[in-house]
């Protein structure tokens, strides 16, 4: 009888008049509060506030439930600081740290500003504590930090303060007495954020390399240290971990002026200076026979104790930026152990000339020097005569139609936003194009892309599974290399498992699972700066122990095909794509 009787009751008033009794429904609250957190970090301050306050009053609802969203405490909480209202954003950050609603090292980070802000010096300690407990990855960055200007000043809190920043007083410590701080630090900071699973720092051998190269600290120069610091690095067992082979005011590391390149057939030199200019710009295209007798296989091998990767192909990748330095190839034995580092001997052939030597000056480091190394035309190529994956390395992000064979071209050398378009607005453009221009092809050229932001990825998969899904007859091709490396490796895993891509071109330097960030690590005597992995991306499936995802069509690039301005992976392409008529 009562059940007739409600009926009856919606049968009058109807479903939309008892839902107003009510209250919104769950998706017009839902649009409320996405609305509502884009308003949060507007900058039209009224705005801010009136939609701080509703994120408030909605998590307050949200509180009560029996598994309440900490997310909107997160959303309520930035929108909070925003406005100026710490003190309130404080307990809605604790709350979302208890609750793991986000990087526990960053909402422990913004606890500690949150606390200095508000003249609570001892919880900002706590928490900047916690938060390098939890591997914060910048900690030469907190000494610098505005937030932190009352516990930097303050002389109750500025000891402990430099300490938990990294900072030691150097001034008066020998040379010597300096070194052996910087290994300590180094040592407490691998224990802190190096994330493998296997735990590579807790094993005697890296504990004894440690102490073994503590002892030699007076017999062995400054830059051998650095090198020898680097080796033990390489221990670690991954690509990310490593020690900057770049000079300080503390330390000199000159290199050589050229810059060289493992192909197929051999070492050859790729550039020297800015755009082929300066010292060793004649040495372009030779290939380097040997050093010190030593010949490209046996340099590629020797540099695998210094050079941190993840797999084999980051040798290739970044052993010349090694092989560039005089203390490197005395420590490889491709100089003698007396010879003068202030110049190298090389044995070189041009194209169809006989080997001859050539000694090269080193220069000082200079700030080009740094970063990974990037392949790019041949110096003096004319324009528009160079292949597509090099004609424009620099730009993060670009395409261009091929229509005589049907394809459209994308080459991504960077995950992460251009200062003009994101990369999701980019990915959409493409999308866009390949609708309008009804090509069958789609080539996604990864070679220049050693990472960036690993969640940025998704609008790309998206844009292949989409494109793949229009027509049967769509083909993506997707191109990796020796730099593919890090976040743009948890792409190439995305694609793998979610899409039917053809994968063409060298292997990449990552493998599907590893341990990837990174971070900062400055040693505070030398000066000295590095990295210690401290993520374990596990991005495939948990027992995959693949070195790389190896290409279903390997082409290798040799040097003939540089200096012709020939790319065969193209041409492998566009020969798949024929043979499918």
């Amino acid at each position: 009888m009562r059940l007739a009787a409600i009926a009856a009751f919606v049968a009058l008033v109807g479903p939309a008049a008892l839902q107003d009794r009510e209250g919104p429904t769950p998706a017009a609250r839902f649009a409320e509060r996405r609305e509502a957190e884009r308003l949060a970090q507007s900058a039209d301050v009224r705005a801010m506030r009136v939609a701080t306050e509703r994120l408030l009053a909605l998590w307050n609802e949200e509180a009560r439930r029996e598994l309440p969203d900490g997310s909107l405490a997160l959303a309520a909480a930035n929108g909070l600081v925003h406005c100026g209202r710490l003190a309130e954003a404080i307990p809605l950050f604790e709350l979302a740290y208890d609750g793991g609603w986000d990087a526990r090292y960053e909402l422990a980070y913004a606890l500690a500003q949150l606390h200095a802000q508000a003249s609570q010096p001892d919880d900002a300690l706590r928490w900047l504590e916690r938060s390098l407990a939890h591997r914060w990855v910048d900690r030469p960055g907190i000494a610098n930090d505005a937030a932190f200007a009352t516990l930097r000043d303050a002389p109750a809190t500025a000891a402990r303060f430099r300490e938990l920043a990294g900072q030691a007083d150097t001034a008066q410590l020998s040379r010597d007495d300096g070194w052996r701080l910087d290994l300590d630090h180094y040592a407490a900071e691998v224990r802190r954020m190096c994330a493998n699973p296997e735990a590579p720092h807790m094993r005697p051998e890296f504990a004894a390399a440690l102490a073994s190269l503590r002892g030699r600290v007076a017999e062995l120069g400054d830059a051998a240290i650095a090198l020898e610091l680097q080796k033990i690095t390489v221990l670690l067992g991954d690509g990310h971990s490593t020690i900057y082979m770049v000079g300080t005011p503390r330390l000199a590391l000159p290199v050589l002026p050229i810059t060289t390149y493992f192909f197929a057939e051999g070492l050859f030199v790729v550039d020297s200076g800015v755009g082929g200019r300066g010292p060793g710009a004649e040495l372009i295209g030779h290939e380097i026979v040997s050093i010190g007798g030593m010949r490209a296989a046996e340099l590629l091998a020797a540099l695998a104790p210094y050079v941190s990767r993840d797999n084999a192909m980051g040798v290739r990748w970044l052993g010349p930026l090694f092989l560039r330095s005089p203390v490197v190839l005395r420590a490889i034995g491709a100089i003698g152990p007396e010879s003068p580092l202030d110049r190298v001997t090389l044995s070189v052939r041009a194209p169809g000339e006989a080997v001859r030597d050539v000694t090269l000056a080193v220069q000082p480091f200079a700030q080009r020097d740094a970063g990974s190394p990037r392949l790019a035309a041949p110096p003096g190529t004319a324009p528009g005569a160079a292949p597509l994956w090099l004609a424009r390395p620099h730009e993060p992000f670009w395409f261009e139609e091929r229509p005589d064979r049907s394809l459209l071209y994308v080459q991504v050398n960077e995950i992460g936003d251009a200062a003009k378009q994101t990369l999701e607005g980019f990915a959409a453009e493409v999308r866009e194009t390949l609708r309008e221009s009804g090509l069958l092809n789609l080539v996604l050229d990864l070679r220049q892309n050693s990472g960036g932001n690993n969640f940025l990825v998704a609008p790309l998969v998206r844009l292949v599974a989409w494109f793949e899904e229009d027509a049967p007859e769509h083909r993506v091709f997707v191109v990796t290399g020796r730099k593919t490396f890090s976040a743009c490796q948890n792409l190439v895993n995305r694609l793998e498992r979610n899409t039917r891509v053809t994968i063409v071109g060298e292997p990449s330097s990552s493998k599907p699972n590893f341990t990837g960030e990174s971070t900062e690590l400055l040693l505070p005597w030398s000066g000295l700066r590095g990295s210690i992995s401290s993520r374990w991306w596990q991005d495939s499936f948990p027992e995959d122990a693949r070195p790389f995802i190896a290409p279903h069509l390997r082409v290798d690039l040799r040097a003939a095909d540089w200096i012709a301005n020939h790319d065969p992976v193209l041409a492998a392409i566009e020969e798949a794509i024929a043979a499918d008529g």
